[in-house]
């Protein structure tokens, strides 16, 4: 029995040093990166824009894809692996959805967040 103890205490506590533990005692998991600025879902009303993210908590590189075709499409800018966690980019001003892909690797497996946006009607191409 106390063999069997033993080895379930140095299970417990690999698990422990392995996920760590947070300040509220619950395990702590990897974060995924989130654009934070423009606020998702916000009305784009000038034609640069900075899109800032918080980094994950184990991220390597980020993607960020900017279209107007759809979630992943790149027609307006496409910037791959880089490490910073901000892009300027121009987009057109009228009154349609832009499309924003974040990708984000941890190691060599890619992940990817979308997000949408309207922007007011410029009364032209915009850019």
């Amino acid at each position: 029995m106390r063999v069997m103890t033993g080895r379930l205490i140095a299970v417990v506590i690999f698990f422990l040093l392995v996920f760590g533990l947070s300040a509220t005692g619950k395990v702590a998991w990897a974060t995924d990166p989130a654009i934070t600025s423009p606020v998702p879902g916000a009305e784009l009303t000038t034609p640069t824009i900075i899109f800032e993210w918080e980094a994950g908590t184990e991220d390597d590189f980020y993607r960020l894809h900017i279209g107007t075709e759809g979630p992943g499409s790149t027609n307006i800018s496409e910037r791959d692996d880089f490490g910073a966690t901000s892009y300027t980019a121009t987009i057109p001003l009228d009154g349609n959805a832009i499309y924003v892909r974040l990708w984000w690797s941890i190691g060599h497996e890619w992940n990817h967040v979308d997000y949408t946006y309207q922007t007011v009607d410029g009364g032209g191409s915009g850019y």
